[in-house]
């Protein structure tokens, strides 16, 4: 681990204790809004630096993972996050930070989505007016493609019929 890894404490020593939360707490909550785009909005990893978790046994991520989740519903630290994002400065390079967690993640992908699309129109990079655009395009494409859906199922059903009446034709003509 690294230098740029450690989370300094020491530099408000005070500032945490009106949150009425534990040194260890607070380490989880600077690590979690940290500049480390590995633990950034990570609970588990951040979890398991502040907490020192024992990575060699076995299921600790998941044990890790269930502590992270309990402490990430806890409102007090949830009002210290909120407040060292605040200090941060809840801001594009969080955004953007935000915005990597969610392209790098490959569980929700829904999410990663409208993320991406949000992002965007917070950025100006796509107007409201592109996003009907391309609304509109898409559903043009999708009528396109179940026109040509239904064209080939017709298609399909004349050939079965002209294959049918072929069959029939041939039968009555061996008779």
């Amino acid at each position: 681990m690294g230098e740029e890894n450690k989370v300094v404490i020491s530099e408000q020593p005070l500032s945490w204790r009106k949150y009425r939360i534990t040194l260890k707490q607070e380490k989880f909550c600077r690590l979690y809004t940290s500049n480390d785009t590995e633990l950034f909005g990570n609970g588990t990893q951040c979890y398991a630096r502040a907490f020192n978790a024992d990575t060699t046994k076995p299921g600790w991520q998941k044990n890790v993972a269930i502590h992270a989740a309990r402490l990430l519903r806890n409102e007090r630290v949830l009002a210290r996050i909120r407040d060292l994002l605040d200090e941060g400065g809840f801001n594009e390079i969080n955004a953007d930070k935000q915005l990597l967690f969610l392209m790098n993640q490959h569980v929700d992908f829904h999410s990663k989505l409208g993320a991406i699309k949000e992002f965007n129109a917070l950025k100006g990079r796509v107007t409201k007016k592109q996003i009907t655009l391309v609304k509109n395009f898409n559903q043009l494409l999708d009528e396109i493609e179940n026109e040509q859906n239904q064209e080939q199922r017709m298609e399909d059903a004349e050939a079965l019929l002209d294959n049918g009446q072929e069959e029939e034709e041939s039968e009555i003509s061996e008779k």
